[in-house]
């Protein structure tokens, strides 16, 4: 059998992707324990506080549950993301990022109050207003650049 160049190179490159996709691939305690720690950082904001703190500036609210396997996924990347929102000093802008803990009895508030019908699920509101939904990429560099165009926006 005769390869060529192109063919084992494509060969390594699947290889390589499938070997770093077996090491990435975390167990659901892994993921429970990370999204617990992550939770700790992150801002939250709860039914006292939600609905005064977005009536001024821009907010992308993340709402999200303990319950959900999905959730669990982003918790640790919307550390990330707040962390790089401070490192980058996005955070004087007026633009503001939190995360929503709709488990339990909040569960029904975040259904009724902020018309939330699935997890997670992360809005963006400015002075109060619901502008959209985020439905794009739940990576730390889509959604910082979500961030920044909508600073772009409503921050000029």
């Amino acid at each position: 059998m005769r390869f060529t160049l192109p063919s084992l190179f494509l060969t390594f490159l699947l290889i390589l992707a499938t070997t770093v996709s077996a090491i990435q691939r975390l167990t659901p305690e892994e993921i429970e324990a990370k999204a617990r720690q992550a939770d700790e950082s992150i801002w939250h904001l709860g039914k006292d506080h939600l609905e005064d703190r977005i009536k001024t500036g821009t907010w992308l609210v993340f709402y999200g549950t303990t319950w959900c396997k999905f959730c669990k996924r982003l918790t640790p990347r919307w550390l990330r993301v707040q962390n790089e929102f401070l490192n980058q000093n996005l955070h004087q802008s007026g633009f503001m990022i939190t995360k929503v803990d709709c488990t339990g009895s909040n569960e029904g508030w975040c259904a009724s109050k902020w018309k939330v019908d699935a997890f997670p699920t992360v809005n963006l509101y400015h002075n109060g207003q619901f502008i959209e939904e985020y439905l794009g990429d739940h990576e730390v560099q889509p959604i910082l650049t979500y961030i920044k165009d909508n600073i772009k926006t409503y921050h000029k």
